[in-house]
């Protein structure tokens, strides 16, 4: 009547052994969708090139007034930044578009320049085109000490 299977190659459904069903789930999602996925992927952010500036383009933005916006948690904020930087996390970016078209060119920064990159990408979908992603702050602190 009831009987133990010790393996799941034991279990049977309709005639064919589940482990039949595993193997073409599994090629499915190997071979359909993981490619897919890739493609929406790169659909979505094909757009976004991001490419450190050299020290001295940083600089440069840095002698013609260029505001540094740290993208980091307040918490992080405390622990180092670029002198005169302005701390806006980024999860406040959406908030603050209207003070940041203030400024005539921004310097985005954060730890490594992953979430300064994804607010440049963010702002410039806004319609920003004064924008550069600094990268880390120590990246940009080391260029405010050349400017």
């Amino acid at each position: 009547m009831y009987q133990s299977y010790k393996t799941l190659s034991h279990i049977t459904a309709h005639g064919r052994s589940v482990t039949n069903y595993v193997t073409f789930v599994t090629y499915i999602i190997t071979f359909l969708l993981v490619p897919l996925h890739h493609k929406i992927l790169h659909a979505m952010f094909s757009d976004f090139k991001y490419h450190a500036p050299l020290s001295n383009d940083l600089t440069t933005w840095l002698k013609e007034g260029a505001v540094v916006v740290d993208v980091r948690t307040p918490e992080e904020f405390v622990t180092g930044h670029v002198k005169g930087s302005v701390n806006i996390p980024l999860d406040e970016i959406p908030d603050q578009v209207a003070q940041l078209k203030t400024f005539a060119k921004i310097i985005v920064c954060c730890r490594s320049g992953g979430r300064s990159g994804s607010a440049m990408q963010y702002l410039n979908r806004e319609g920003f085109t004064n924008i550069v992603n600094g990268g880390s702050w120590q990246n940009v602190d080391r260029s405010a000490k050349e400017a």
